[in-house]
């Protein structure tokens, strides 16, 4: 990979989000934290992510909701949802929509990557 991919990782649970992020850091990719959906979408309008990493269920908006604003004004980019438990219309809605993929918690970090690899 030349250039490393700029990844914005969304989590309200702020350990797991950096903990990613280190994750991520380590494997050569960028990635910068947002603990709301709020957040992710405030820094999407300061930067080019190349993905997202959102987790589905959190307070306020969803990640399911948080991928249909991104795909307003970034039709194509790539959002992967991560869930410890979501329930089956949640789900169903966010691949309809066009979500990569929707990893389980704990995380399948050699499925991730595999996702990532593909992403360009």
């Amino acid at each position: 990979m030349t250039e490393s991919l700029k990844i914005l990782v969304v989590d309200d649970d702020l350990n797991m989000a950096k903990t990613l992020m280190k994750i991520l850091q380590m494997r050569g990719y960028q990635a910068v934290v947002a603990n709301t959906a709020n957040r992710a979408l405030m820094l999407a309008q300061k930067n080019n992510f190349n993905c997202v990493l959102s987790d589905i269920k959190m307070p306020g908006m969803s990640g399911v909701d948080l991928l249909h604003a991104f795909h307003q004004f970034h039709p194509d980019l790539p959002i992967i949802l991560m869930t410890a438990y979501a329930p089956s219309d949640l789900l169903t809605a966010s691949i309809e929509k066009g979500v990569v993929a929707v990893l389980n918690k704990p995380l399948d970090y050699d499925l991730l990557f595999m996702y990532l690899s593909a992403i360009r």
